[in-house]
């Protein structure tokens, strides 16, 4: 995948950026990129006003929660509703496989 082809963030929003939904591909799915290519061209298609990112900023916390590390895995959790807040998303969307 060329670096033309990414159509999603993997880096904090820029300042300023507005969007109605803020989707979070994390962990496993970022090691499929036909699936980020999909959700991204989804939400276009129909027209939802969607912020989505992918990289170290989609962590949901998952990973620190199930094994133990809860402090970390609520500040990381913590982190991603402030950035939706930020961006006045009113819809979070996380796509993490990582969810027991």
């Amino acid at each position: 995948m060329s670096k033309d082809e990414i159509t999603w963030l993997e880096s904090r929003p820029p300042k300023g950026a507005r969007a109605d939904v803020l989707v979070n591909l994390s962990c496993s799915v970022q090691i499929s990129p036909h699936l980020t290519l999909d959700t991204v061209a989804v939400l276009d298609a129909l027209g939802v006003s969607h912020l989505t990112q992918s990289g170290a900023n989609a962590c949901c916390g998952k990973p620190y929660l199930t094994s133990g590390r809860h402090a970390i895995g609520e500040r990381v959790t913590e982190a991603m509703l402030e950035r939706a807040n930020e961006i006045g998303a009113d819809t979070h969307v996380n796509w993490c496989p990582r969810a027991s």
